[in-house]
Formats: C-alpha cells, structure tokens, sequence
C-alpha cells in the first residue's frame, strides 16, 4: 500500500522514540466521544490543583501526521506545565481509519466547514471538556502542528467565538486547500492567492462571529515538507482579515533555524521534536499567559 504524500517520513525527520518522563501530577485518562458528525478520540489531563471554578482555562493541542495523543503530549510536555500552572489540557486524536497516517483532513472541505466533520466533532468534544471540567468558555486556547496546525486554523475560522488564541507550528495558512493536490502545493509553494483573498476567506467562514483572535506562528527555517513561505502568507491573512472587520490584530511570528519540520525545543521522548533549538512549548506558553492562561513560567 502507497504511503500517503501529506505524511511525513517520521524515522527522517523526527526524533527517535526514547523513555517516557516521569507522569506529571494530575489526572491523563482517554476516551471516545459520539457526536453527530462522527465520533472522535482523545485524552485529557486535569491537573492535580486546579483554579477555583470561574478561573479555569483549556488548551487544546492537535498533533501532526502519524502522531496520537500520547506521542504529543510527550513531545511537547505541555502536561507538566499544566500541572505546574493549573489549567486542563485535551489532545483530540485522529483515528487511522479517517486518514491512514492519522492526518487532521484540513484540506477536505466537508472537514472545514462550520456544522460538519472534524470540525464539529472538535466543537463538540470542547464543549464537552468545557462543561465537564468547569472551564470558562471564553479561555479555550488551540494549538497545533502541521496538519494539526492547519486544523488548529479552520477550527478557528468555523468557531471563532469558540478561541481565545491560537498558536500554530509549522502550519499552512486557514482553508488554502480542497484536495491533495493543492493541500501538496500550498506545502510546496505556499498558497497561490494574495493576501487579501486568504483574508476574505477567512472572513466569509466565519460571517457575523468573527472578532479578534490572537495569533503565535512558528516555522523551521529548514522545512523541507512545508515551506516557511507558508509563515508569511499566514501571517498576512491574519491580519488581513483583522483589518477588514475592523478591529487590531495581534500576530505574532518567529522563523527558527536550524529547525526542519519539528516542534522546536521538544522532548525526544516525542516524534517529530528538535531538543536543540529553543522551545516552542515555552513561547506558546508565554504566549497564552499574556492572554489569560495560568501560569508564570
């Protein structure tokens, strides 16, 4: 069977898998929710000290091709800094039989669209973390890398006033594709379309909901499987789609050398990480903190 060409050859560019830290101090459990538009997978950690209820933040963490929750949650080592600061984590995880490398499909429309497929099994399975768990709605934060990433973005773009903020790593810019063929040449190329028709996009998406939506975008100087041109364009969409609803965009962006198609500064427990450039799980952090999360470092 042909691999397929949205994946990414884990053993080349990634980390090889070595021994799983110590558990941080809390509660890390899986399960599968049923939603109308299918079920989806995931884990979850509660901290072992949460916030008092009113106070309570989520974030969200998509993970890459070929990954699951486990493998991102080691990579990236969010949880500990969750159960250091106080706030819930969930990581959605992609099921082999949606996509045989366990891709998020940001590049299927019926899988982009507000009310239908990944999306709105995502909206569900956050307003359920959201319910069960005493989060403040208006304290989601997403992350995401690669597909995730790219996911992360048409979540966005879907449920706008379902984000505080978002971080993406690695990432093609929001709804830039509606098949292999031009998801493989936006992460050749990156997309073919000016700015202000990325922006209008975006803007159409999400129609009366849109407001402003931080945004902390990282990409490997050295990625060979989606090219930093796709920082740029990304960068110009968020804004643009900001300036056409009138209201100041806060985007923020960081070109990392050294860095292939890897999350920046990860755990070599995880695939897909580069310990040797600095952290990205540090700067998301840093990030979402100046924006409400718990946490100071």
């Amino acid at each position: 069977m042909t691999a397929d060409p949205l994946a990414v050859n884990a053993q080349a560019l990634g980390t090889p898998a070595g021994v799983a830290p110590a558990a941080p101090a809390g509660a890390y459990r899986t399960g599968t929710l049923a939603t109308g538009a299918g079920d989806l997978d995931y884990a979850v950690f509660v901290p072992a000290a949460l916030p008092p209820a009113g106070h309570r933040a989520l974030v969200v963490m998509l993970h890459g091709c070929t990954q699951d929750a486990a493998d991102f949650a080691r990579g990236t080592r969010v949880n500990f800094a969750a159960a250091r600061d106080g706030f819930v984590v969930l990581w959605p995880q992609q099921r082999q039989a949606n996509h045989l490398q366990k891709c998020w499909n940001w590049y299927v429309p019926q899988h982009t669209r507000r009310g239908s497929g990944e999306v709105e099994r995502l909206r569900a399975l956050i307003a359920a973390t959201v319910a069960e768990h005493g989060v403040e709605p208006e304290r989601v934060y997403l992350a995401g890398v690669s597909a995730g990433g790219a996911m992360a973005l048409n979540y966005a773009a879907a449920y706008p006033r379902h984000v505080r903020a978002l971080m993406v790593h690695s990432s093609p810019p929001a709804l830039v594709a509606d098949a292999i063929p031009s998801a493989l040449a936006v992460m050749r190329d990156g997309p073919p379309e000016d700015a202000e028709t990325l922006a209008k996009r975006v803007c159409t998406a999400m129609g009366g909901d849109a407001h402003a939506i931080p945004l902390l975008a990282l990409h490997g100087a050295d990625d060979p499987t989606v090219t930093p041109r796709n920082l740029d364009a990304l960068a110009a969409q968020w804004r643009g789609w900001h300036a056409l609803i009138g209201v100041p965009a806060r985007v923020e962006t960081q070109v990392i050398p050294g860095l292939a198609h890897a999350w920046s500064g990860g755990d070599a427990s995880g695939s897909y990480t580069n310990p040797h450039t600095p952290s990205a799980t540090a700067m998301m952090l840093a990030f979402f903190r100046s924006l409400g999360l718990p946490g100071k470092g």
